[in-house]
């Protein structure tokens, strides 16, 4: 018979050898699995993403018109303002004539 050393050498070695080559092999499924998981959360990510950029889109359209029709607002409200300031003048030019001094006479 041979040196029985050298085979019990050989299985340590070899036993060395698969128990690294199985740590390395369960490492990468425990990675890619781990991998898998973040890529579906991004990808749900950007779905949500591009559901919250159309609602942007549409909030700030409505900014837009509501800024605009209040721009509307504020020179229709100018423009009242003139003209009853206009009609406050011949008003006060009337009263200093004496038209509305005296009531019923």
């Amino acid at each position: 018979m041979g040196d029985l050393s050298k085979w019990d050498w050989a299985d340590a070695a070899s036993g060395a050898v698969m128990g690294v080559l199985g740590g390395v092999v369960s490492m990468f499924g425990w990675f890619n699995g781990k991998l898998g998981k973040v890529h579906d959360r991004i990808d749900r990510l950007h779905t949500a993403q591009e559901g919250h950029t159309t609602s942007i889109a549409v909030l700030q359209a409505n900014g837009q018109a509501i800024a605009e029709r209040l721009q509307r607002i504020e020179e229709g409200q100018a423009t009242m303002n003139e003209k009853q300031d206009d009609q406050m003048k011949i008003l006060m030019d009337l009263h200093g004539q004496g038209r509305f001094n005296q009531r019923g006479q």
